[in-house]
């Protein structure tokens, strides 16, 4: 079960990120409507095309600020998910969970070791073959 601390954490991190979706969907919004409501003061005749401009200004706003929101409860909701069964398996091992070191990036994909057998080692550990040519005529 999770506490209540953790619950509330949670829950204000959720809270300030939607809170910044929320402004800057607004800010979207407000830029495109206010340029539109501009033009229409400056010159009335243009009032369907600043409408329809205004309503897509705040359709393009509601849309940035809902996805927004939606896309953070997400992430927060997995990701608490995933600390939380780290932290379980860590308790079922009879290890502390540290939170520092064990995070998703633990589960990601890791690029294969670069194997090199003897010969490559060899080559590599000539250096270059003007190196190479230094040595074997004894200039060095």
């Amino acid at each position: 079960m999770v506490s209540w601390g953790y619950a509330f954490d949670k829950g204000l991190v959720a809270f300030v990120l939607v809170v910044g979706w929320q402004v800057l969907g607004f800010l979207i919004a407000g830029g495109i409507s206010g340029g539109a409501l501009l033009a229409i003061f400056q010159n009335p005749t243009v009032f369907a095309q600043s409408f329809l401009v205004i309503l897509i200004g705040l359709v393009i706003g509601g849309m940035v600020a809902s996805i927004g929101t939606y896309a953070t409860i997400i992430k927060i909701s997995v990701e608490s998910a995933q600390e939380l069964r780290l932290r379980d398996e860590a308790a079922e091992e009879g290890q502390e969970f540290d939170e520092q070191q064990q995070t998703l990036d633990d589960y990601s994909p890791q690029p294969e070791k670069d194997v090199r057998d003897e010969r490559t080692e060899k080559a590599m550990s000539y250096g270059t073959d003007f190196d190479r040519r230094q040595e074997d005529s004894g200039l060095e």
